[in-house]
Parts: structure tokens; C-alpha cells; sequence
């Protein structure tokens, strides 16, 4: 079955294992079809390469490496790879099929997104990133064709490590203009790529959300190439200018052109959204990054407005070269004045928020809410405020790495210096899966319980596996999953039972074929029989209709004809006893009578016909002569 031309594929089984229902998707590198695993009964996407790239050993190499790797990430804001392999000449992957729309498809149907929903979806989008991140694992190619929308509102990216193997492929039409578009300056370059190339790319995705269209376009791929190199982007604001700053700063820093001026870690660029959603500015490295990012295009003149008085004529004559080191001066003032006004509010006076005893007071500070934010920037923020602080994990249902408890509460006034205890959760705690596969069910049930697993057990008929025996199982033995997860485990039937065909009456090679192609081995008998001509079959075992393993034997018993008995010499025996042997043998007796002249020889038989010793078939007429006076 070929994926590259145009038969229908519907229907037909892929590799044995997946029923293909429709095509779903298709791009430069592969084609994506919804398929049903007929073993775990589940609705899979299958991500077919086109032909003309599986005659490159490098590049299945690559792919087959990249997808290994993919397969190892276990996140809910990650689309799941369930297999891959080789079959009918193609390379595919299986993976989770997903009910919902590309970002892709939201921005094009819906426009621009509402910041609160933008935050939402880049949050859920950094959480991803995150995860593979700590992994070494680089995406490459983030972009909104890779992120999906559930219906729910979740949000789930593909395509881990493997865009990295197309990445050779920058002339071919149809695969490059949707990745250039979002391309890091170092991956224009060619250059290498950690996480600050996907942190850009966050960055260009969230300035579509928020604009409706991507920062940068041209008439190819290469000219869109440079322009991540050479050209600074348009402000978000100045298209869309609703958009709040502090969110426009926050694209600015992520999309400098130089690395080391981005965010360094998903962690650090989801903590300044995670300000923005909650009201709070963004952090003094992100107001100075993002205003070198905005003013530096020479080409444009930006007047910052000036410290002290001085002539209007001086101001207008400003070098406009030299004008963006005012915003990013004005911008450091800004942050220092708002650190003197948090310490002012909540270490200075507060109006009966602190207590004095004796010649000391203890002034009272709030404690900020940390709920939800990330470990490291929760750590940061306590710091700051000169509090001191404890880290403790635990396993939890929450996102890894974020902040499910404080103690004290948020809101409680507390000396300067406290000691405050936050909880970090760990994430569900991962349990190595135990190998179920090839043992028997029974055993193996308790110990997946044991290791904190759920278990489900279906069943399928297997000319293979013993009955009672695990014939694969998901997650596969090895890998790690959540504690509390489910463990499907396929558990064999035994051989298939199939329907005895009926063969009575058929020739020995007709009956044959007949059994055979049903699934069955054939072992022949023979017998005589009187009623059914020879080479015929009249009888089988087991009976038409019977159910049987498929690949056990059938036994057919074929008619040698009617018995052939030899005639008995009963020349000299009474009519009577001549008649009684002869049907005991299974002769019809006809008899005849002949005139003799000795009374001893009346009622005597005087001859047999046929004679004595010839063979006839069971029922045959056998006469006899008998004398008579």
C-alpha cells in the first residue's frame, strides 16, 4: 500500500496493527492520516513519510533517532507518540490524535487573540518546552501548525525533535515559507540552536496571536530568513494598540536578535507572563531588553522625552541614532522608582502595620502570593523581598516545578526576614513500567497494582501467544508513567476458533482445499461405503458447522466404494444353511431349482453363480441352484 499515489487507502490495515480511516493532513514531509489501532482500540494519528525521503539513509536515520527521542516526552501539554516503524515502503509514527484546531487555525479563522487567552496558550506552550528542554530536547520548530487547541482549552504541541530532520530541505516549496517564518536569527545562520531559539520562536508565535499576522514576510524563504537576522520587528502596538506594554515587552525581549539578550529558559519568560496575567509589571531585564529591541531600528526616529528643561530647538535636532539609550536610561529610573516604592509600602510606615516595643520596631511585610508560579522565580521574588526561604517537594497533580504551597499565607504580615516554606510540586511521581509481555496475566496483574498502576485487560485471538498470556501491553516495559495510570495489557485468547466448513459429499482434493483455506490442517481416512461412490468424503470430525482452533486438524474419512466380499462354496449344503451364510455376508440369495434323479440330492444346492471365490460388492445377487425331484 502506497501513501504516495492515489488509491483509496481507507479501510485497508497499515503494518498489521492500524485500520486507516481518513487523511487528516499533509505537508512537504509527510502526510498525516487518522487510523484505528485495532489491539488497544484507541484513534491514532499516523505520520507517514513521503516515499521520496525514505531513499535517504542519513535523513531516516535522523528521523528514526529524532523520533526515539520524542517518544521519551511524557507531558500533558505534549501530543504522546505511541509508535514507529517501517512498513509497505513507508516511515511513520503513530501518535495521539487530537480533537481540535492548529493556532494556526484559530489565528486564521478568528484574528487577532485577546491577551488574557494569548498568555494562556504561551503558558501551556512554555510548560511543554520546559519539559523537553530539561530533557535536551530542542523543537526547532515552533510555530502555530505545531500547537493544538483542544476543545477544552488545552493545549498540546507536536512534532518534538522531529522538524529537525527536514531542516536540510530550505528550497522545497510548501515545507520552508511556514518555518521561516519563524525561524531563530542562529537557525537563518545555520548556526547552533539551544533554548533560546525556541524561546524565540514562542516569541514570533505570540506576536501572531497577538497582531493576527507574523512579524516578519517576503517574497521567499531566504529573503524571510534575513529579515529575522537583519530587521528589528514592528512594536505589536503600533498594529494592534490595544496590546498591553508590559506583553509587548515581553515579545521584544524574547525576539532579540541576539541570544544571550532573550530569555534563557522557558521558566523565566513564563514568569513575566504569569506577572502580566496577574496585574504585575514585567521584570526590569525584560523593560530594557524589549526597549533595545523596539528602538533600534535607526531608520525610525524616537524622541525620549527629556530629563530637565532645556530648548525645544536642542531636542528636535537630537541625533535620532543616539535616541534609544534615553528609553532604555528612562527605563532602569522606572524600575529603581518602583523597588523604592515596594519597599517603601512594605518595609516603611504602614499605618499601624508595625510594633513598637521599646527603642525597636518590627516592621510587617505581606507576603506575596506565589501560587502557581515557577520554583526558581517564586525563590527569586521571596529574595528579593528579603525574606528567607525553604524549598520542599512533593509529588502533585500540578505542573512540575511550580509553587502548590506557602507558609505563611499569601496576605499574612510578617517580620522582615521571615522564613517562609514553599512547596514545589514534583509532578506526578513516575513509576518504571514493569515488562508484562510474553507472562501470564494472573502474574503479572499484581505486580503492576503493586508499582501503583491501574490495569486494564483486553483480549484478542493469537496463532502465537498462549492462551492467558500478554501479547503487548502501553506503556511499553521500560519506559516511566505517571503513578496512577492506566497499563493496558493485550492478553491472548489462543488460537482463533473458526467454523468448520461442511465437506460431506465432496471429492478427497475439493474437501481438501476447502479446509485448508479456512485455517485448518486435513488428515484423510478411508472407509467402504454402500451408499456413497468411492473418492467422496462421508464423514469429517469435527462436524460441519463445529467451532475449532484455527490450525488444528480436521479429519475426513473418504469412500473406498462398497465392501467386496468373496462368494462362499455352499455346493452340497441344504437351500437353508446355503441362504443363511450367504446373507450373513451381505449377499442377496436368488434361487433356482434344477430336476435330479437321487431323492438324497432334493433341496441340496446343486451350484452357485457366480462360482465360488469371485469378489462382489456387498449386496450383490448371489444364485443358487437347488435340486428338486
Amino acid at each position: 500500500m502506497s501513501f504516495d499515489d492515489h488509491t483509496t487507502i481507507e479501510g485497508r490495515l497499515f503494518d498489521g496493527r492500524y485500520r486507516i480511516v481518513r487523511r487528516i493532513g499533509a505537508g512537504g514531509m509527510a502526510r498525516v492520516f487518522l487510523a484505528e489501532d485495532v489491539d488497544l482500540h484507541r484513534d491514532v494519528a499516523i505520520k507517514v513519510l513521503h516515499e521520496r525521503f525514505a531513499e535517504d539513509e542519513q535523513f531516516v536515520e535522523r528521523f528514526s533517532r529524532e523520533a526515539r527521542a520524542a517518544a521519551g516526552l511524557n507531558h500533558p501539554n505534549i501530543v504522546a507518540v505511541y509508535d514507529r516503524g517501517h512498513a509497505d515502503g513507508s516511515y511513520y509514527i503513530a501518535m495521539e490524535y487530537l480533537d481540535g484546531d492548529t493556532l494556526k487555525d484559530v489565528i486564521t479563522k478568528q484574528g487577532p487573540v485577546q491577551p488574557k487567552r494569548a498568555i494562556d496558550i504561551a503558558l501551556q506552550l512554555l510548560a511543554a518546552l520546559r519539559f523537553a528542554h530539561r530533557r535536551d530536547v530542542i523543537h526547532r520548530d515552533v510555530k502555530p501548525q505545531n500547537v493544538m487547541v483542544l476543545r477544552d482549552g488545552r493545549v498540546k504541541v507536536a512534532d518534538f525533535g522531529i522538524a529537525r530532520a527536514g531542516d536540510s530541505d530550505m528550497t522545497e516549496a510548501g515545507s520552508i515559507v511556514g518555518t521561516a517564518q519563524y525561524l531563530s536569527p542562529e537557525q537563518a545562520r545555520g548556526q547552533h540552536v539551544g533554548p533560546e531559539s525556541d524561546l524565540y520562536s514562542v516569541g514570533v508565535v505570540l506576536y501572531e496571536m497577538l497582531c493576527g499576522r507574523v512579524p516578519f514576510t517576503g517574497d521567499s524563504a531566504v529573503a524571510i530568513a534575513m529579515k529575522h537576522v537583519q530587521e528589528p520587528p514592528i512594536p505589536p502596538s503600533r498594529i494592534e494598540p490595544s496590546i498591553p506594554p508590559e506583553l509587548e515587552a515581553i515579545v521584544l525581549r524574547a525576539m532579540q536578535k541576539d541570544a544571550t539578550r532573550r530569555y534563557h529558559s522557558a521558566d523565566e519568560m513564563g514568569l513575566d507572563l504569569d506577572r502580566v496575567r496577574k496585574g504585575l509589571g514585567v521584570s526590569p531585564a525584560t523593560t530594557v531588553m524589549a526597549a533595545n529591541e523596539a528602538y533600534a531600528d535607526t531608520g525610525r526616529t524616537m524622541v525620549a522625552p527629556p530629563v530637565m528643561s532645556r530648548p525645544a530647538a536642542k531636542a528636535a535636532t537630537a541625533p535620532p541614532r543616539r535616541t534609544w539609550p534615553w528609553i532604555v536610561v528612562l527605563a532602569l529610573l522606572a524600575a529603581v522608582a518602583g523597588l523604592a516604592a515596594y519597599v517603601f509600602l512594605n518595609l516603611g510606615d504602614s499605618g499601624g502595620s508595625s510594633t513598637a516595643t521599646t527603642a525597636t520596631t518590627s516592621t510587617l511585610v505581606a507576603v506575596p502570593d506565589l501560587i502557581g508560579f515557577p520554583a526558581e522565580g517564586a525563590t527569586g521574588i521571596l529574595e528579593e523581598a528579603g525574606f528567607e526561604v525553604v524549598e520542599v517537594r512533593r509529588f502533585s497533580a500540578r505542573p512540575k516545578d511550580n509553587v502548590i504551597k506557602q507558609e505563611p499565607a499569601a496576605g499574612e504580615s510578617v517580620p522582615f526576614g521571615t522564613e517562609i516554606t514553599i512547596t514545589i510540586s514534583d509532578g506526578i511521581e513516575q513509576v518504571d513500567v514493569p515488562d508484562a509481555v510474553g507472562k501470564q496475566y494472573e502474574n503479572v496483574e499484581p505486580v503492576l497494582k503493586a508499582a501503583g498502576f491501574k490495569v486494564t485487560r483486553r483480549t484478542r485471538a493469537s496463532d502465537d501467544v498462549a492462551a492467558g498470556e500478554v501479547i503487548s501491553q502501553d506503556p511499553a516495559a521500560g519506559t516511566t508513567a505517571d503513578k496512577g495510570s492506566e497499563v493496558i495489557l493485550v492478553v491472548s485468547k489462543g488460537k482463533a476458533q473458526v467454523t468448520v466448513p461442511n465437506v460431506i459429499n465432496q471429492s478427497e482434493g475439493d474437501a481438501r482445499s476447502e479446509i485448508e483455506g479456512a485455517g485448518f490442517d486435513v488428515a484423510v481416512e478411508t472407509a467402504p461405503s454402500a451408499t456413497i461412490g468411492a473418492g467422496l468424503v462421508i464423514d469429517q470430525d469435527p462436524g460441519p458447522g463445529d467451532k475449532a482452533e484455527r490450525g488444528s486438524t480436521v479429519t475426513i474419512v473418504v469412500s473406498t466404494g462398497p465392501v467386496q466380499v468373496a462368494v462362499p462354496d455352499v455346493v452340497g449344503q441344504t437351500s437353508a444353511d446355503a441362504t443363511t451364510e450367504l446373507e450373513a455376508l451381505g449377499f442377496n440369495v436368488v434361487p433356482q431349482t434344477t430336476v435330479v434323479v437321487d431323492p438324497a440330492q432334493v433341496d441340496i444346492v446343486q451350484s452357485v453363480d457366480p462360482p465360488p471365490g469371485t469378489r462382489l460388492d456387498e449386496g450383490a445377487d448371489v444364485t443358487i441352484v437347488v435340486g428338486r425331484l
